[in-house]
């Protein structure tokens, strides 16, 4: 079991943290998580940065997608990023990678959130941006590249794959 498991855990879609004394501390209210679309969100999991300093949350509010924030530990600030399918930390703790689809249906586009700005960068793809989807992300130990297997299709969104294979993306910082 991982510390990150030990450490924290979901109860009835809020996340709470262990403490030593076998007592557990709300660390993120369910009720907290607001979405104009949204009735209900909860926690489905979650992943700590590298440095346990904020929170990447992976919600469910009644739709396929997940619907991704991350808390600040130190403020206590939520932020909602956005609809998402996969997500993962930066090793400098400072950017999320999201994939997400523009639609119920298409390719899984990339996206990198900056929490420092609160704002997602650009990316410089060497694939079509269109018509390219994008899985299995991982970063570069200099948290500047992600390596993700890739699909791009010749029509969106269930046109023929034409070339598929791993690639790697560059960050404009």
């Amino acid at each position: 079991v991982s510390s990150e498991l030990q450490e924290y855990l979901i109860i009835d879609g809020s996340l709470f943290k262990n403490l030593p004394s076998n007592q557990k501390e709300l660390a993120v209210d369910k009720g907290e998580l607001k979405h104009d679309q949204l009735e209900t969100i909860e926690i489905e999991s979650f992943q700590l940065s590298p440095d346990n300093t904020k929170i990447l949350l992976f919600t469910r509010g009644g739709i396929s997608a997940y619907v991704l924030y991350y808390k600040n530990i130190t403020t206590n600030e939520i932020t909602f990023l956005d609809f998402g399918e996969e997500a993962l930390w930066s090793p400098n703790n400072r950017y999320i990678a999201f994939t997400r689809r523009p639609t119920d249906v298409g390719p899984l586009y990339l996206f990198v959130f900056d929490t420092l700005l609160n704002e997602n960068i650009e990316i410089i793809y060497t694939k079509d941006k269109i018509y390219t989807g994008y899985k299995r992300l991982a970063w570069s130990s200099t948290s500047d590249a992600i390596t993700a297997q890739y699909e791009t299709r010749d029509d969106i969104p269930y046109g023929n794959i034409i070339d598929k294979g791993e690639t790697k993306i560059m960050l404009k910082l």
